[in-house]
């Protein structure tokens, strides 16, 4: 993709109100219904989005530098640092689901007691800090795009075309489960999960580890769920081992 710096302003700054969503509901039905019809358009749209992501990005870049970015899979790296890249990712997590639920993202339906304590637990993976100069890795980091706006089916079908390419990539692994987790379908998200927990060098084993047991939640699975979070370092480990005590 060539990135196109002049767009003009008019266009610029409609293209960003329908990305923040705060176009009229007939302004954003009418501008949806130019991306169908415009491919210069839907191209400025993407262009547009990697620069919001990536400004975005900025206030984090500091505290994780170099975090995921150019980490091949498989990578052997010190306990300590593992530690503290994971504890990074959680807290990152945490402030996602936050800014969500001040927003009203959440709606809550009747639910299974395992459902909801799924609910409680699930925060989604923040996803990576885009190699937005990279294009060795356009599909990938495109997609990782679509994965951090909220668009999981189309990062989901990005990654599993790549993944036909690379069936033991722990990290495409990872992000499919990732993003099917995200909505909410946890049987498609399990396969995915329990690759990446199969291999006890992965960079995401620990993640893999904590989303895999809360997969197993929501699908009543309870005894392989408290084995499998049994072995994260998650920190609301110990106080969802109680809850999963309280239903055995």
């Amino acid at each position: 993709m060539n990135l196109d710096h002049n767009i003009p302003a008019e266009v610029y700054e409609e293209i960003e109100r329908y990305l923040l969503k705060s176009m009229t509901a007939e302004a954003q039905q009418g501008f949806v219904q130019k991306l169908a019809n415009d491919p210069v358009l839907r191209e400025q749209v993407q262009q547009v989005r990697l620069v919001i992501v990536g400004i975005k990005e900025l206030s984090i870049q500091d505290s994780l530098e170099g975090f995921h970015n150019g980490i091949p899979a498989n990578t052997k790296m010190p306990a300590g640092k593992l530690k503290r890249m994971q504890a990074q990712r959680w807290l990152v997590a945490a402030s996602v689901i936050a800014v969500l639920l001040l927003g009203g993202v959440w709606i809550y339906t009747k639910k299974s007691p395992n459902e909801k304590l799924f609910a409680t637990y699930f925060k989604p993976d923040p996803g990576l800090i885009s190699a937005m100069s990279s294009t060795d890795n356009y599909v990938f980091d495109k997609a990782m795009i679509d994965y951090k706006t909220g668009n999981y089916e189309e990062a989901i079908n990005a990654w599993e075309g790549l993944l036909k390419m690379d069936s033991r990539n722990d990290t495409l692994n990872y992000f499919i489960g990732a993003g099917y987790l995200a909505l909410k379908n946890t049987k498609a998200a399990i396969p995915y999960l329990q690759t990446v927990t199969a291999m006890p060098q992965s960079f995401f084993l620990k993640d893999g580890w904590w989303y895999l047991g809360l997969a197993l939640i929501k699908e009543e699975r309870l005894k392989e769920a408290f084995e499998i979070i049994n072995k994260t370092e998650h920190p609301q480990k110990i106080q969802l081992l109680q809850e999963l005590n309280k239903r055995n």
